[in-house]
């Protein structure tokens, strides 16, 4: 009996024991746990300057002035309006001065045998006869003087005289009228009758022909059929 008591002191010392490290351990990690929910955190690096770059202020609208003015797809806002210049006439090309063949006097005044160029019909001109384009201004044996364009030109007599010899002249091929070309004659018409053989009974008609149909010639008769296409021609030979 008493053995038998003393192990149960045994097992209830062992239970005892075992509890109380249970209990330990479980009072052991929960202020563990308390610590580590109620410590103050560790603290963090402070974070750099942060530099707050300072907003630049608004443009006033008479800063897009020059944008406005010069706006590439309206020309007509721009205010520098661009005047085109146009181009300055060419100078008026003088043309070839009177040929002179020579200068008379009767008693009442001057008078020059004039004509336009060495082809052309020569004429006797007085002073403020005009000539082309040239006014007669002066009139000598020696000079004469033209009015051209607002312009006086003067001239000796063998310089006028010599444009005789230095103006190119006319060929005859230039000069003569080329005569028109002969008209063709209309072709003769073509005699009725059956043309060319087309490989059976009939024949074709012949080009330019105009025989009516039901036309006899040398025992053939003019047929015409009527398509869709268009009116053909044959002959073929009289029925006997």
């Amino acid at each position: 009996m008493k053995t038998r008591l003393r192990f149960l002191n045994l097992i209830l010392i062992l239970a005892c024991g075992v509890t109380v490290w249970q209990v330990r351990a479980n009072h052991l990690e929960m202020a563990a746990r308390e610590r580590k929910t109620f410590e103050p955190r560790a603290k963090s690096n402070p974070a750099g300057e942060v530099k707050i770059v300072p907003i630049p202020p608004a443009e006033p609208p008479s800063a897009y002035v020059e944008v406005a003015t010069r706006m590439m797809f309206a020309q007509d806002r721009n205010p520098n309006v661009v005047e085109e210049k146009k181009p300055e006439p060419e100078p008026k090309k003088m043309p070839p001065l009177p040929v002179l063949y020579g200068v008379i006097n009767f008693g009442d005044g001057p008078i020059a045998m004039l004509s336009q160029d060495d082809s052309g019909k020569q004429g006797s001109y007085k002073v403020g006869d005009t000539i082309g384009e040239f006014k007669l201004v002066k009139i000598s044996k020696e000079k004469i003087t033209f009015s051209w364009d607002g312009q006086e030109i003067e001239k000796t007599a063998d310089q006028l005289k010599a444009q005789a010899k230095s103006a190119p002249k006319k060929t005859t091929k230039e000069t003569v009228a080329k005569a028109p070309a002969p008209v063709a004659a209309p072709p003769a018409p073509t005699k009725p009758g059956p043309g060319k053989e087309t490989g059976g009974r009939e024949r074709a008609c012949q080009p330019g022909e105009k025989a009516p149909d039901g036309t006899v010639v040398d025992g053939w008769v003019k047929r015409t059929t009527y398509s869709p296409m268009g009116a053909v021609c044959f002959w073929e030979p009289v029925a006997k």
